[in-house]
């Protein structure tokens, strides 16, 4: 016959529990400057994309174009010197698309952009590069035709993920749950 012996090691609620009072033993630190913590200091790039940013693509029926009008990117307050400003933009279509692999149409680069892939294709994602550089605080108004869905009526999110010098923001834009009626 076996006899059940008081358990020599903690039980594992006991560890929990002594582990969600407990202090880390680890503490990182970074040097940030003085003002990053004041009041309104930003250490990420902030994107205001307006009210409509995906529309029906003009040329093509059942089609979705990135399309910004007078949208702002502002530079982190904490950034420390002139930066180029990217944007990567990418398309992730809704689990009931029929086109599951989903890539982003490209279009030649706005006035005041570059693209690093080719105009009129079609790829997992397309970054475009400002030739313009912006400063700590400062704002660029970004206008033009940026991205596109490559298949018709596809329905998801695009994420475009702002950066500035080295920092980024993610930020996410959803297509209309339905095409307007024609």
């Amino acid at each position: 016959m076996f006899e059940l012996l008081p358990s020599a090691s903690p039980s594992r609620r006991a560890v929990v529990g002594a582990a969600a009072w407990s202090v880390p033993a680890v503490v990182l630190t970074s040097a940030a400057p003085a003002f990053a913590n004041s009041p309104g200091a930003t250490t990420t790039p902030q994107f205001s994309f307006g009210p409509t940013p995906v529309v029906p693509s003009p040329d093509i029926p059942l089609v979705w174009d990135l399309n910004f009008v007078g949208a702002q990117i502002t530079a982190p307050s904490t950034l420390t010197g002139p930066s180029v400003v990217t944007m990567t933009i990418t398309f992730q279509p809704n689990a009931t698309s029929q086109y599951p692999n989903q890539t982003v149409y490209t279009f030649p680069a706005p006035a005041g952009w570059s693209s690093n892939r080719p105009a009129d294709n079609e790829f997992s994602n397309v970054i475009l590069t400002s030739l313009a550089t912006i400063a700590a605080g400062d704002s660029l108004t970004v206008n033009g035709l940026f991205a596109g869905t490559a298949a018709d009526n596809q329905f998801g999110t695009f994420t475009v993920v702002v950066g500035v010098g080295a920092t980024s923001s993610s930020f996410a834009i959803a297509t209309p749950t339905a095409f307007p009626p024609v």
